[in-house]
């Protein structure tokens, strides 16, 4: 993320992302021939993902900003 971003857009692009991958997820298992290894790697960048947005909510705002 560039350093002109708050952390306001940085935390909003981190759910957007979050959602495009269950999206992505999501379409990778209804395939007729799922693709596991690309399965695996967008659920551990989901998990990435998600543990990033939990240390943006754990970290106090003076902090962040």
């Amino acid at each position: 993320m560039s350093s002109s971003t708050g952390p306001t857009d940085e935390l909003a692009a981190l759910r957007e992302r979050s959602e495009e991958l269950d999206r992505l997820i999501a379409e990778q298992s209804r395939g007729a021939v799922s693709d596991f290894a690309e399965i695996r790697r967008l659920r551990e960048e989901k998990r990435n993902v998600i543990d990033r947005i939990a240390a943006f909510e754990r970290t106090p705002p003076d902090i962040i900003a």
